[in-house]
Formats: C-alpha cells, structure tokens, sequence
C-alpha cells in the first residue's frame, strides 16, 4: 500500500487520486480504521514526492526522463510559476491534475530549499489525501453498486461478442463450405 500510494503517478501509471480513493473503499470494506489507512497514505504520499524532489535536485535519469514526458513551453510555464511564488505553487499545485506529479519535479530542479517543499507540500497533503481516502470511505456503497454494474455491463458486452462471433464464424462455414456454387 505504501510502495502504491508513494510511486503513484510515477512509476506507477495509476493516478494518485484514484488509488488514494481505491485505498478508502478497501478500508470500508474492510471494516478497518481510515485514519489508519489515511496516516499511510499521507506519510506515503510525503516519501515519494520527497523522493521525486531529491531526484530532480540531484539531476537523475529517472527525474530527466520524466522532464521530458512534458512540453518545453509547460515545463517553462510551470517553472515561472513556480519560482515566481514557490509556496503558493506547490500547495495548490497538489489540486490540480497533473500539476501534481510535476510539483517535485519542478521543485527539485529549480533548487526550492526542502524545507519549503516539505511545508507547503505536507499542508496541502493533510488537506488532500483524508479528503480523497473518506471520499472512497464514504461511498463505498456507491462505489460497490457501480462496480456491480460495470462488471454487468461487461459480462453483457462479451456475451453480445461472442453471440456476433459465432453468428460470423457459422456464416462464414455456411459459405464457404455448405453453399453450393
């Protein structure tokens, strides 16, 4: 759980939002205590992006290979922004998709001293992460029946495909083999 919640987004292709919301389903599933689940989260969510920013302070492979997924011209965009208000930048940078996974990237990279990460980081996260886990926590019911009818769904759209599959394969053998020419 600690290895998702952290990597997520990074060398994990799954959206942190999602997984920290999948992590509150499982945890009212399971009857187990959130704010167990959210101190996880939130302490996972801290590693990584404290990982990613002295990954890209120190210039490593992974950091550079990640800079480059994103255009120059919304890389330099981000950059003005953030060394113009540093603060502010990386705590509402965590609410906005995809500014998230570029807010330790950035920061490491334009050198932000690690205490101002880590402060205005870690008070967006304890804002962020209980809201995501308690929205899974709370409507895991709803969440439930959704997934019920996503799986209906998909076991009426294989059904339909194999209907159609075999109606194709018995016109082609009607064809090919049992018409006469």
């Amino acid at each position: 759980m600690f290895f998702i919640v952290g990597w997520s987004g990074y060398l994990i292709p799954v959206p942190e939002e999602v997984v920290l919301i999948l992590f509150g389903y499982v945890c009212a599933l399971r009857g187990a205590d959130p704010l167990v689940f959210i101190a996880i989260c939130f302490i996972a969510v801290l590693v990584g992006d404290s990982s990613m920013y002295f990954l890209s302070l120190r210039g490593s492979r992974l950091a550079r290979f990640l800079k480059r997924k994103v255009s120059k011209k919304r890389f330099a965009w981000f950059e003005g922004l953030e060394s113009a208000h540093a603060g502010f930048f990386i705590f509402f940078s965590r609410f906005i998709v995809g500014m998230r996974f570029l807010n330790p990237i950035i920061s490491g990279f334009l050198r932000v001293p690690y205490k101002t990460f880590i402060l205005f980081n870690g008070l967006s996260a304890l804002i962020y992460v209980p809201f995501l886990v308690f929205i899974g926590y709370f409507f895991q019911s709803k969440i439930s029946a959704t997934l019920g009818l996503v799986m209906y769904v998909r076991h009426a759209l294989f059904t339909g495909f194999l209907l159609l599959l075999t109606l194709a394969i018995s016109l082609f053998i009607h064809k090919k083999f049992l018409t006469e020419e």
